[in-house]
């Protein structure tokens, strides 16, 4: 309580001052032009009949001039003192406030020089780093322990200040790269750097998936480094592509049934989002194709996808074709198509929606069927839980949907026990 009185006497004071010095410097102002009630009077009628004075009109428009001013100054002030509130920062000192204050106002900047034939200078303001980590700092990771491995990549424990984290990269240790060494002989050995290319294809595709989208069911990036294709040393001095994200713990889906009904329909309320998100995604809709365990983890008791090798937005395709049958009116001409999964039409080429309700399939699969199972939960839902169970395993509901009765579900439980 003490440091939030001392935050707003901060912060209110000098505006106080500040209005009190405008105050004075219009009544200095006003003097100084000589322009009193007892040395010149104008009544209403004389001023609409008689063309002012020119020095009291000059007068009079520089006042009104400096009174803008002024109240232009004012609002700044206010912004500033909005700004200072929005940072939610406590000021313990006149020192600490002052500090926090010029930041604002007075914003680091650089100078970027122009070409040689143009010698003037502009200034650009310097912009934050979107990441953490980029290659100028990266190598202040500390490697402790391998953590997992894929087909084209290798995670690694790293130590920053502290804080734990995970780090991506290819190595010469995995399958791809391994087997890519083993096709080239003694002459072809030059082209080792080859082998990396397109492991670090994969990875690559994954940060800039990352950086595309923004939803808390991917895990998050937290920076990267590319230098080189080539990734044959593991110093992260020198390593060609670099990946860092934050760190999660394994995750047993076996385990999730265990959890409390409460903590198990959030789970499923945040997995169909993510679903959701992934068929309106900025890219379009789309797939996961490859759902495993081992490609999740759990993240201050979040489930987050760790992996998008395999994630991409092309709807299975489909052919249309026009068949032509004999009738007792003649020739008939009837347009056709390949049949879609789901029972989904064809349209210009491609089964529109698949690749969303793939993605219900596979989730239900592997978590929501086990989160979700009926007769973990109170019997006041299990009912409703079993008919939104039955929709799910039919693909008869989308992800929006399935979030919208979730929820549902969720408040008559919050009704019932609170939480």
């Amino acid at each position: 309580m003490d440091r939030r009185y001392m935050k707003l006497s901060l912060i209110f004071v000098p505006m106080i001052v500040y209005l009190s010095i405008m105050f004075r410097v219009i009544d200095n102002f006003c003097e100084d032009t000589d322009i009193s009630t007892s040395k010149t009077v104008y009544s209403t009628a004389v001023l609409k009949n008689t063309k002012p004075d020119t020095n009291v009109s000059r007068y009079l428009q520089s006042l009104v001039k400096k009174y803008d001013e002024l109240e232009q100054e004012k609002v700044y002030l206010l912004s500033l003192i909005k700004n200072l509130l929005d940072r939610n920062t406590v000021f313990t000192d006149k020192n600490n406030f002052m500090n926090e204050l010029d930041k604002i106002v007075h914003p680091r900047k650089i100078k970027a020089q122009k070409p040689k034939s143009d010698r003037t200078f502009i200034e650009t303001n310097i912009v934050k780093p979107k990441y953490l980590f980029n290659c100028t700092n990266i190598n202040k990771i500390s490697l402790k322990q391998k953590i997992g491995h894929g087909v084209s990549k290798q995670a690694f424990l790293g130590h920053y200040h502290g804080q734990e984290i995970a780090v991506k990269m290819v190595t010469r240790h995995q399958k791809d790269v391994r087997n890519c060494f083993q096709k080239l002989s003694d002459e072809d050995i030059v082209k080792r750097h080859e082998c990396f290319m397109f492991p670090n294809m994969k990875l690559m595709k994954e940060i800039l998936l990352l950086e595309q989208m923004d939803h808390p069911g991917f895990i998050k990036l937290l920076g990267y480094c590319v230098r080189s294709e080539e990734t044959d040393s593991t110093d992260l001095s020198e390593h060609g592509v670099t990946a860092v994200y934050e760190y999660g713990k394994r995750l047993n889906v076996a385990n999730l049934q265990f959890n409390t009904f409460d903590s198990r329909l959030q789970h499923a309320i945040d997995l169909a989002d993510f679903l959701s998100y992934l068929d309106n995604s900025p890219l379009g809709s789309l797939r996961v194709r490859d759902f495993k365990e081992t490609h999740f983890l759990l993240v201050n008791s979040s489930i987050k996808m760790i992996d998008l090798d395999d994630v991409d937005n092309l709807e299975p395709s489909c052919d249309i074709y026009y068949d032509t049958q004999d009738t007792e009116y003649g020739n008939e001409t009837k347009a056709r198509s390949t049949t879609c999964e789901f029972d989904l039409p064809c349209y210009m080429g491609l089964c529109i929606g698949s690749n969303a309700k793939n993605n219900l399939k596979m989730m239900n699969k592997l978590f929501l069927s086990r989160l979700l199972h009926p007769k973990l939960f109170p019997s006041s839902v299990s009912e409703k839980v079993s008919d939104l169970l039955a929709r799910i395993d039919t693909s008869n509901i989308s992800a929006a949907v399935l979030v919208q009765q979730l929820s549902n579900i969720q408040k008559i439980l919050f009704s019932v026990y609170g939480h």
